[in-house]
């Protein structure tokens, strides 16, 4: 009877081991919470817009410092930059002889001329264009006249500038894609006024339309022609809008892990990813695509304050990174730069001994690990850590009993297969312009993902798939566990990384010939437009999943500016000045007799 209560006992302890015996993957993963990551994103793309320049941005760099001191992070600090931004403010429609406003959006400038109209606005027949092909245009008067559009038409809206429109007015679709976004608006200073209006008032135009039949004046050129249709619906409308550009304030937050090996800690690990949104209508911008690196940074905060791993941790959270990669680079130009004359101007220098960005996104579960960066030199210095990553990911795999491969190898791709063929679209990380200042950097970003919703107003909570999003940040928190703790995560190499980043630095003037011989009356509140046509052959895009493709800046009183990000293959400087009221361009390139051809 004795031996058999022993027996039980024994059994019962044997049990209790088995039951704990979960691995430091598994612990790891448990850790991770989809409802917390689900909060964060819920709160941030609730705010409209967190473009810099916006309220929504500031709200959102108070949220994070929250949640940083919440998690115990030490050395918080704020960081603020100017960034030269689009500000919307404010856009109605007004029927004739109504006294109620419908709201208005403006879209994003065309290069440099926004949607700002004259003081006292602009009036005209509102004609409903459909999709904006011709054969929904016959019998319909174009010239002089205010267009509603459907928003999914592409780019027919330029063919009815052609035709002496005087603004268009886009209508909320069901369903904005990124690629109807970027074909509305243009890389050159097109003078012609886009706006988007909510759905629910688009609808109650359309009816005023279907149901005031007026006959409209005789055919102009801008008419087009439909034999035997002599009538046609229009209302008489009246448009005011404002959008500026503005040098505004942006805020890169950082926090720190200290480590707690004696020796480890010595080498500052970054953890970084950008915290705005973008959309084709800036003050639409909910961003809720745009905020899954964030929520992803704060759980990782949140992890490793609860764990200290060996080695020390910044957090990294930027602003601006839409805008140019504008947060990062002001990081980079106070932090980390190591050669003349940018290293004089470093206020407080960091020893970064690798920078891990994050670029994600929920419509795919599939997580890649990259160098940032397609040239050949840069793949030989980063594959031994593609190959630690691989032996992480493969261990995860098997302790969180996954059945597929958990972390796709960007870096030494297998079976010569090269990053863009997980990429639909070139992206534009943070962690490429790190890299430009000679600073070991690699991206985790979500692959086989075109992020269809980006940089449109339908990108909302409600469209997100938390599911694939929480998979990869417990696949994330795993490999960072894993190689923050590891003695020999960095290889023995004898190659350097250079520091490559180029900044410009200009003066704009205007020429008065009845003063001076030579132009040298400076212009204040002019924008320069550094254009650069290909970087090592590949054309320069006007956006990057997001990211626009020129950084522009507002001139000082005394007419100078900066521009940095600026490479060795050159640009092409533009500048131009906006009248303050009017939004028109009164100051451009000079490219007659007296300008550079």
């Amino acid at each position: 009877m004795v031996n058999i209560v022993s027996l039980s006992v024994f059994i019962l302890f044997f049990s209790s081991n088995l039951l704990f015996a979960i691995s430091k993957n598994e612990r790891t993963g448990n850790f991770i919470s989809e409802e917390r990551i689900a909060s964060s994103i819920k709160y941030l793309s609730s705010l409209k817009s967190r473009m810099p320049g916006y309220p929504g941005n500031a709200l959102a760099t108070s949220y994070i410092l929250k949640i940083f001191k919440e998690v115990g992070l030490s050395g918080i600090k704020e960081e603020q930059f100017p960034v030269t931004v689009p500000v919307d403010q404010g856009a109605s429609l007004q029927i004739a002889g109504q006294n109620k406003k419908i709201k208005l959006y403006s879209l994003w400038p065309n290069l440099v001329r926004t949607s700002t109209l004259p003081e006292e606005g602009i009036e005209g027949n509102l004609v409903y264009g459909g999709s904006g092909h011709l054969s929904e245009l016959k019998g319909k008067d174009i010239e002089g006249n205010i267009i509603l559009l459907d928003f999914n038409s592409g780019s027919n809206w330029v063919q009815l500038g052609s035709l002496g429109a005087k603004a268009i007015i886009f209508i909320e679709p069901s369903f904005a894609n990124r690629n109807q976004a970027e074909r509305k608006f243009l890389k050159i200073p097109l003078n012609l006024p886009r706006f988007w209006t909510e759905k629910a008032d688009a609808e109650e135009l359309i009816k005023k339309l279907n149901s005031h039949p007026h006959l409209l004046p005789p055919p102009s050129r801008g008419r087009i022609e439909e034999r035997g249709k002599e009538n046609s619906y229009a209302i008489k409308v009246k448009l005011h809008a404002k959008m500026e550009w503005q040098k505004a304030p942006a805020t890169n937050i950082l926090g720190w892990v200290e480590g707690t090996d004696r020796e480890l800690k010595k080498e500052i690990i970054v953890l970084e990813s950008y915290y705005d949104s973008i959309s084709v209508v800036p003050s639409l911008a909910p961003g809720a695509e745009n905020a899954c690196g964030i929520a992803t940074l704060l759980e990782l905060a949140r992890f490793f304050g609860e764990n200290p791993p060996k080695r020390t941790v910044l957090f990294l959270a930027t602003s601006a990174h839409f805008m140019g990669r504008r947060g990062i680079d002001a990081f980079l130009q106070s932090h980390c730069r190591n050669i003349a004359p940018f290293k004089e101007k470093v206020t407080e220098p960091i020893q970064i001994k690798l920078f891990i960005g994050l670029d994600l996104s929920s419509k795919n579960k599939e997580l890649g690990i990259w160098h940032n960066s397609e040239e050949f030199y840069y793949q030989r210095y980063f594959a031994p850590f593609g190959k630690k990553f691989d032996d992480y990911g493969a261990e995860i795999q098997k302790d969180l009993g996954l059945s597929e491969e958990c972390l796709i190898d960007g870096i030494s791709p297998k079976k010569g297969i090269d990053w863009s063929s997980f990429m639909p679209e070139p992206i534009k990380t943070d962690g490429a312009l790190v890299l430009s200042t000679g600073t070991p950097a690699l991206s985790f970003v979500t692959i086989n993902d075109n992020r269809i919703l980006v940089d449109t107003p339908s990108d909302r909570f409600s469209s997100l798939n938390l599911s694939h999003l929480t998979h990869q940040v417990k696949i994330i928190t795993c490999l960072l566990q894993n190689a923050l703790n590891d003695p020999k995560l960095f290889p023995a190499s004898e190659m350097v990384l250079k520091d490559n980043l180029q900044t410009l630095y200009g003066k704009i003037v205007t020429f008065d010939p009845r003063k001076s011989f030579v132009p040298n009356e400076p212009v204040k509140g002019a924008i320069a437009v550094p254009r650069i046509s290909s970087i090592a052959g590949d054309v320069v895009q006007k956006t990057y999943l997001g990211v626009r493709g020129e950084n522009f800046a507002l001139t000082d009183e005394k007419g100078e500016f900066e521009v940095s990000q600026m490479t060795r293959w050159g640009a092409v400087l533009e500048a131009y000045l906006l009248d303050p009221v009017s939004g028109e361009i009164i100051l451009a390139p000079d490219r007659g007799v007296n300008g550079d051809e």
